[in-house]
């Protein structure tokens, strides 16, 4: 189970080439699959994924529940653009915000509103990486978008999803829903010993409860 649900957020291809080298006993496969794994071939599927992706909208949702830890529709639905000189207090508390600058680049998100906010209050998580903050941009200045402007231009949850399954089944061409790849994000984590810290920043990055992220151990 873990082997297939694996190899939905994964490249299938690779993924089955890793799994196969990883039951061979040799040194030599050892030694082989330590070059893999010393290169970040999960960042480069995805964006050579991106490339089969026509429409710049749908390319920043794979991009956003691929090359960050994926949250929730509902989460996701209700970002609004923000300018840089917000004021923290000032903000809406039923609305989340991306922060952008006089350019268009994003530098932040704000979490408000989701599910365990009550656990996490307000978080505020930092854009890291360069592909999606490239992306994010781009969309902003095609889209048109202005301050106050969703990121997402969906006005139910329940349509993002939708989005989401059709984006991702074309790619992998199988049924994937967002459920699928958070599961996947989190058990491909898992895959590995982390510490209880670096546990536990993942699961407020996520948006879940500590006690949910270990029920994903099951998997």
């Amino acid at each position: 189970k873990r082997k297939e649900i694996l190899a939905k957020f994964l490249d299938v291809e690779l993924f089955e080439k890793k799994f196969k080298l990883a039951k061979e006993d040799s040194a030599d496969i050892k030694g082989a699959l330590k070059k893999l794994s010393d290169k970040n071939f999960d960042e480069e599927i995805i964006m050579e994924n991106s490339e089969k992706i026509k429409v710049s909208s749908d390319k920043l949702i794979y991009q956003f529940y691929t090359l960050q830890p994926p949250r929730r529709l509902d989460d996701v639905v209700k970002i609004e653009l923000i300018s840089e000189d917000y004021e923290l207090d000032k903000l809406d508390a039923k609305k989340n915000y991306i922060v952008v600058d006089g350019n268009d680049k994003p530098k932040e998100i704000i979490y408000l509103a989701y599910k365990t906010n009550k656990t996490y209050g307000k978080q505020i998580i930092q854009i890291v990486n360069d592909n999606l903050k490239e992306i994010i941009q781009y969309h902003i200045k095609k889209q048109k978008l202005k301050i106050g402007d969703k990121l997402f231009q969906y006005k139910r949850s329940g349509d993002l999803g939708v989005a989401i399954k059709r984006i991702f089944t074309r790619i992998y061409l199988k049924q994937i829903t967002l459920n699928d790849i958070r599961h996947s994000y989190i058990t491909y984590e898992l895959r590995e010993q982390r510490t209880a810290n670096y546990l536990n920043n993942l699961a407020m990055m996520m948006g879940h409860s500590k006690e949910e992220q270990q029920l994903y151990k099951r998997v």
